[in-house]
């Protein structure tokens, strides 16, 4: 927890979803790594799906991640799918199908 005057020893940890229910989106490339890997994410009512294979939640850590895609301005007139870069870690899990 951040207190007031109280310089943090560790930087905080964030969640964020990047992929929400409204958007009824079913999947997901991920590329990572000095190879570039790229694995693919699918999702139905109730699984994961990690190339093919059933997962209950998906972790991918300490990398660099090219998510794609990823809806931008939900909502906006500009709305639109592009692709990301985020660092750290990755949590993937099915929420509400």
């Amino acid at each position: 927890m951040l207190v007031k005057g109280q310089i943090p020893e560790n930087e905080p940890i964030v969640s964020i979803g990047l992929v929400l229910p409204v958007d009824e989106q079913k999947s997901i490339e991920i590329e990572f790594g000095e190879t570039k890997e790229k694995i693919q994410i699918r999702a139905n009512e109730k699984n994961l799906f990690l190339n093919g294979n059933p997962e209950e939640n998906i972790y991918l850590t300490d990398s660099s991640f090219t998510l794609n895609p990823i809806r931008a301005g939900r909502g906006f007139h500009w709305e639109k799918y592009i692709s990301i870069n985020v660092l750290g870690d990755l949590e993937i899990k099915n929420h509400d199908g």
